[in-house]
Order: C-alpha cells, then sequence, then structure tokens
C-alpha cells in the first residue's frame, strides 16, 4: 500500500510538464528574450536620459520586485534627456548658381 501527500497524486506521475523536460527548445529561448525585453523596458526607455546608468543599476536590482520595476519605469519616463547625446544637424552647402551668360 503506497501513501502519497500530493492532493494531485496524476502530477507525480506525468513527468510531460512543458518546462520540465531538460531541453532548450526554441519556444523557452523566445519566451527568455520575451520576458528580459521586458523586464528591461525601464532601461531601454532611458537609453537616451542623463541617468542612465543609475536606471539601469536600479532596474536589474530592484526590478524584480515589481515596485522597483515600477520605480525604475516612473525614474526613465520622468528624468531629462541629456543634451550631449543629441545629434547636431548639418547645415545645408548653398547652392551657387552659376549664369552662364551668352554674348550676342
Amino acid at each position: 500500500m503506497t501513501f502519497t501527500l500530493s492532493p494531485f497524486p496524476i502530477l507525480l506521475q506525468n513527468n510531460g510538464l512543458p518546462f520540465e523536460i531538460n531541453e532548450v527548445t526554441i519556444e523557452k529561448v523566445m519566451a527568455g528574450i520575451f520576458v528580459t525585453a521586458i523586464y528591461f523596458i525601464p532601461t531601454i526607455i532611458a537609453r537616451d536620459k542623463k541617468n542612465l546608468k543609475y536606471i539601469f543599476i536600479g532596474n536589474l536590482l530592484t526590478g524584480w520586485t515589481g515596485v522597483g520595476w515600477l520605480l525604475a519605469l516612473l525614474w526613465a519616463i520622468r528624468s531629462e534627456s541629456n543634451p550631449n547625446l543629441i545629434v547636431p544637424k548639418k547645415k545645408k552647402k548653398k547652392k551657387q548658381k552659376n549664369e552662364i551668360q551668352n554674348i550676342d
């Protein structure tokens, strides 16, 4: 006679859960990339801000809490842009009109 403490003993027999198998599949890789992109949204938004380094560190270390992620997101949105990263526009050269005079 066997005794199980699990309320669902069928789960102990069936090892067909999707992330239980130790194989690398394209679905797992895509899910990992998607979750990582979602996790670093505050850093992506802050890529042209003055406090990029600090927002990245805050997002990396406290983003997993949810509250830290929201604070990093708000910080990234409200932070000022870095004026040094703005690329100045090139001045257009003035076209010189070369007029050819006809001599009659």
